[in-house]
């Protein structure tokens, strides 16, 4: 074994000069230390013979008395990551300089820093030995690491070979501004395994509730665990986050095919917490009707709004508060909220159609649903409320709700979404503040007197996340709801024309004219429902792009017995999920799933005969839930979604600039109706 001290240093014996640039006398100190074999002679042992490394007088230890048993020791590398980081800021100015020089060959550089990379490593990597090997991770973790090492491997050369002499300036890797891909391939590189050691030291505190049952060695495979009723634990790589990383970027496709390879009933698990995903529509109405199995609206209330829990878990005011959906959501008060609605939305046109002067606006179909909609139904609200300063907060909010109702901790919250949550902060105090407006509805009116009401569970900031969830249930998916609607009928001329038909039977036409006063019984419920096929074209809709999942808690350990005799055990604290986009995108169930027919749904027939296996499935379609929990604001916004349809089939002429049917944002799918992962740019104007 070679001992090399500083490559620097020489000594006069070894015929060298004695004095260095600086004119300073060099240390004539023996730094080199060899141990080998007593027949080692000093010129074998001479480094600068042997490797060409150093130029120090070397010293030939002959270890005689001293006997090494290698039987039961271990070599061991251990990294200082602190003292690697240390490093790593201390160069920092002359990384930046040296990329200044070398800006027109950026991949010398890459190439050069990764160098620089390793060498720093094995300078802080001792060589320790140890009596008993213990890897510093449990084995399926070092798999997991061995994995993303070849993955990272080969993504490196891709990136490598990729980069062109113009490749903007690569930044460094501790700056927060790091957009270059091959940077963030060496951020990842040099910390990669500290945050895996990390999540080691970490894990048994967030996965207590599995340490009884998972010895740090056991198989990856061993997490795919089959109950005696046959479903299925599906296998993942990390504990706690569980299968996380599979769920968020798509969750349709991925429980899709969990249902495909496991079987119609199956367990993930996300940030710690058991889901049990039943698929078979013929097993849903026996979780619906589970008394153990609650839907968990305090929870999502919180999670999701900012409501604390302590406010909405109180039977008595949720009592009060349910009394008041079916007085204002239905009959009468359907009635005045769809009056409304429809005047707002007409203003909002005059408006528009006042601001365009007959010229035609380039705009995109999303914006133009969003730009009726969205106001129209919030003054229907809230009455006399500034709408446009809450749509940008609001659209901030909207766009990383998923993330909200996925349960994560808030300190993932924090990273993940820090600008959803400040819009959301911002919305909650904003409502916190409003009071009673004028003109406001009187579901609105009701439901603020009730919470504030109860001021000991209730507190301002209470009722705003209330006031948002409400408006976000009202807007939210009635605005994509609209635009899906909206774009395969305007590409369908068949189905136009025959739309257009059946509206000019049963709706007058609106006058858009500013001077003519707005006839409050023009348009009525009543006259909605006479428009059979608008009706099949919404329910086509919903059936494609509106399949929320539905949650229940398990509130004690309980027992659901399926269609086919067996039954699935439920642990209290766990969770399952119906996923009715599994029953509407089935061709068993729907001829043709994937291809938007606005006439399938007349009268709602095709209901009627739902069928799989010879056997009639009642409850196969759910775009706003079953059983207690189902959505009180259905009709509403089915009605909303009407309305904004019509009126622009009557007063808008549009042309598409662009022929590409968009597909849905796929981290949405399963929490309302999904919007389009891109808008569609069109042209318009009124007629």
């Amino acid at each position: 074994m070679f001992i090399l001290g500083d490559l620097n240093a020489r000594h006069p014996q070894r015929n060298v000069i004695t004095i260095n640039s600086k004119g300073i006398v060099r240390s004539q100190a023996i730094i080199d230390l060899v141990i080998g074999p007593a027949n080692l002679s000093s010129d074998q042992a001479d480094p600068d013979h042997t490797f060409e490394l150093s130029d120090h007088f070397p010293v030939n230890l002959n270890l005689t008395s001293i006997l090494v048993d290698h039987s039961d020791a271990f070599t061991v590398r251990k990294t200082d990551w602190t003292l690697f980081k240390l490093f790593l800021e201390a160069t920092q100015p002359y990384w930046h300089k040296l990329y200044d020089q070398m800006k027109d060959c950026p991949t010398e550089f890459v190439h050069i820093y990764e160098k620089f990379l390793v060498a720093l490593q094995e300078r802080c990597t001792p060589m320790l030995s140890a009596r008993k090997y213990r890897p510093t991770l449990p084995i399926y973790l070092v798999k997991v690491s061995t994995l993303i090492h070849g993955y990272r491997s080969t993504y490196t050369k891709e990136m490598l070979s990729k980069v062109k002499t113009n490749t903007a300036m690569l930044k460094y890797v501790s700056r927060s501004k790091t957009s270059s891909l091959i940077s963030r391939q060496l951020i990842f590189n040099a910390f990669a395994l500290p945050f895996m050691q990390l999540l080691y030291v970490v894990w048994p505190l967030l996965e207590h509730s599995d340490m009884r049952t998972m010895p740090l060695t056991r198989n990856l495979r061993a997490r795919q665990l089959c109950t005696d009723d046959g479903s299925a634990h599906i296998p993942y790589l990390l504990p706690y986050f569980g299968h996380v990383f599979q769920y968020v970027p798509d969750p349709l496709n991925f429980l899709l095919s969990c249902r495909k390879r496991y079987g119609t009933t199956f367990t993930i698990k996300l940030f710690g917490q058991r889901i049990t995903y039943i698929t078979d529509p013929r097993n849903w109405n026996n979780v619906i009707k589970n008394p153990n199995l609650g839907f968990p609206g305090e929870e999502l209330g919180s999670t999701v709004f900012g409501i604390r829990p302590d406010a909405s878990a109180r039977p008595e005011m949720n009592e009060d508060l349910h009394k008041v959906f079916p007085k204002y959501l239905q009959n009468d008060g359907l009635k005045e909220l769809i009056k409304n609605f429809v005047r707002h939305f007409r203003e909002q046109m005059i408006k528009d159609k006042k601001a365009m002067n007959g010229n035609f606006k380039t705009s995109s179909l999303y914006e133009l649903c969003h730009l009726m909609i969205f106001e129209a139904s919030t003054r229907t609200l809230y009455g006399d409320i500034d709408a446009k300063s809450l749509d940008k907060h609001f659209r901030q909010f909207d766009r990383d709700i998923h993330l909200f109702f996925m349960r994560c901790p808030s300190f993932v919250l924090s990273l993940l979404v820090r600008n959803g949550m400040k819009a959301r902060q911002w919305l909650v105090e904003f409502f916190s503040t409003i009071g009673h407006l004028p003109n406001e509805s009187g579901l609105t009116t009701l439901r603020t007197n009730i919470q504030e009401s109860y001021p000991q569970y209730f507190s301002p900031l209470d009722i705003g996340g209330n006031h948002l969830g409400f408006l976000w249930a009202s807007v939210a998916n009635t605005i994509p709801a609209a635009f899906w609607t909206l774009f395969y009928l305007l590409r369908d001329k068949v189905a136009l024309d025959a739309l257009r038909a059946e509206i000019k039977q049963n709706l007058p036409l609106l006058s858009l004219d500013e001077n003519d006063e707005f006839d409050a019984h023009a348009w009525t419920i009543e006259k909605l429902s006479g428009c059979v096929l608008l009706e099949s074209a919404l329910n086509e809709t919903m059936r494609m792009f509106g399949a929320p999942i539905m949650l229940r808690n398990c509130l004690s350990t309980t027992r659901v017995e399926t269609f086919d005799g067996k039954t699935i055990h439920i642990l209290k604290g766990d969770r399952t999920a119906l996923l009715p986009a599994a029953s509407h995108l089935d061709e068993r169930l729907f001829f043709d799933p994937f291809t938007y027919k606005y006439d399938r749904f007349i009268n709602n027939k095709i209901l009627n005969d739902l069928e799989l296996d010879g056997q009639k499935v009642p409850i196969a379609y759910m775009p706003f839930g079953n059983g207690k929990t189902m959505c009180p604001g259905r009709f509403l916004a089915k009605s909303e979604i009407k309305i904004c349809l019509v009126l622009i089939l009557q007063h808008i002429e549009y042309m598409f600039l662009e022929t590409t049917v968009p597909k849905t944002r796929a981290e949405r799918v399963g929490f309302g109706v999904a919007p389009p992962e891109k808008d569609i740019k069109i042209q318009y104007r009124y007629r």
